[in-house]
């Protein structure tokens, strides 16, 4: 299986990269699907199909001071060796998002960037307590 095409678009709050996600299978095994993922200010999103205009995500999950990208390291699914972050609300743990892409960097860059969107939000909800 080829890896995933990525694309960098980069303007003044959108950041859209292309990745592969886990999907739950109808035999409770996880399959791995193409999907396209949208970072906005503090929404994540994902996409069946490249993201065209007024097309409605199937998940979103809203980045704040409470969620957590936590790295699940190497696995194995379908033969191939993968690379796992998951993203969840440590208050609500059952909304969440898996993802996982073929390389480290890939998956390094994504965590990255989610982790630095929760630091900007836990940073300004602290200033609002503290004034």
């Amino acid at each position: 299986m080829p890896g995933p095409i990525v694309e960098d678009i980069q303007s003044e709050k959108e950041v859209q990269r292309a990745a592969t996600v886990f999907g739950v299978g109808g035999l409770g095994c996880l399959l791995i699907h193409m999907r396209f993922f949208v970072l906005e200010s503090r929404l994540l999103a994902y996409y069946k199909r490249q993201p065209q205009d007024n097309m409605v995500p199937i998940k979103t999950l809203v980045i704040d001071g409470n969620c957590r990208a936590e790295d699940r390291g190497l696995k194995t699914q379908q033969g191939l060796m993968v690379y796992v972050l998951l993203i969840y609300n440590k208050k609500d743990k059952y909304h969440r998002m898996t993802m996982a892409a073929f390389n480290i960097q890939e998956t390094l860059i994504w965590k990255e960037k989610i982790e630095s969107v929760i630091d900007q939000e836990s940073l300004t909800a602290r200033y609002i307590v503290f004034i």
